[in-house]
């Protein structure tokens, strides 16, 4: 059976990592940006008001091919089925 002092350490570590954790989410919710390239592009990104997440999909080589696995991965069984013989896209056709 554990000991008042194994409970209170265990206790002590829960809060200690709960503090931690808000904090530093705090910290990211500030808008503080990192030093440097990284955070000079942040700040003129938000300088500008550009968003700039879909930057990461536009990068990501044959989109269009794990989109459509995805939306086959989605089917119900008996229409997967069917879709296996197909071509993924139009360029798996070209």
């Amino acid at each position: 059976m554990s000991s008042r002092s194994d409970i209170a350490r265990r206790w002590l570590r829960f809060v200690a990592g709960l503090a931690i954790m808000t904090a530093g989410t705090a910290f990211i919710m500030a808008g503080v940006t990192p030093p440097g390239l990284a955070g000079e592009v942040l700040r003129h990104s938000r300088r500008l008001d550009i968003d700039a997440s879909p930057l990461f999909y536009s990068d990501v080589e044959h989109m269009a091919d794990l989109e459509a696995g995805v939306w086959r991965m989605r089917q119900p069984e008996r229409v997967r089925r069917s879709l296996l013989s197909r071509p993924i896209c139009d360029d798996a056709l070209r």
